[in-house]
């Protein structure tokens, strides 16, 4: 159950990084997208606001999938706002890790008969990011690496906090059904994102630790 939720979550992942990527790499789009920029940082913020309170209401597929893509597209205009003016190697470098944190969980999800209760999935985590950030730090030391490596890992500790909850809570006693994969999936999205955002400024300020960054 846990695996399909984070498949899903993995797909709006691609989806959002398409988006931003096409609206920084193609001029007109660019140039087109900076003249209605606060308009559509309005549009975005109401409904991104609005969308999970609607969802929670409206359980009934297809309404739910639709909610949540435009949820989604809504998020990735959101970051093409502020990632149109970097480099696109550190929009590809921050998708190239965050995905690489979220398959990781969700092959964890189909191997392990964990069910998210246990310290088990905390400790692979901070394994993880503790390896790529020690891997940069080698190549240059400094505090901002070390910083960026502690927050990254309580952040996967978060995900993986709300992942247990999900566990146990309603949205995995239904049976399976679609429109819980698409609570849980924007519940888990919400994470995700906030992890690839913490990413993407890492990579953006750190350029000189990383050649793809």
């Amino acid at each position: 159950m846990l695996g399909k939720v984070l498949f899903i979550v993995l797909l709006q992942l691609v989806i959002t990084t398409l988006i931003v990527w096409l609206i920084c790499i193609i001029e007109p789009l660019r140039v087109a997208f900076k003249r209605v920029r606060f308009p559509v940082l309005i549009v975005t913020a109401v409904g991104t606001f609005l969308i999970p309170l609607i969802m929670k209401c409206v359980k009934a597929y297809p309404a739910d999938i639709i909610l949540l893509s435009i949820f989604t597209l809504l998020e990735a205009l959101i970051l093409a706002s502020w990632a149109m003016w970097v480099d696109y190697h550190v929009i590809v470098t921050a998708f190239g890790l965050t995905a690489g944190i979220t398959v990781f969980l969700l092959l964890f999800a189909f191997i392990s008969k964990s069910d998210f209760s246990g310290i088990e999935p905390y400790l692979y985590q901070i394994f993880f990011i503790a390896i790529f950030f020690g891997g940069m730090t080698i190549l240059n030391s400094n505090w901002v690496s070390i910083f960026s490596a502690i927050s990254m890992s309580a952040f996967c500790i978060y995900l993986v906090a709300d992942l247990k909850h999900l566990a146990r809570g309603k949205g995995f006693e239904k049976g399976g059904k679609t429109e819980m994969y698409a609570l849980d999936a924007l519940k888990v999205y919400m994470d995700v994102i906030g992890l690839y955002t913490l990413i993407f400024k890492c990579c953006k300020k750190n350029r000189s630790l990383s050649p793809v960054c």
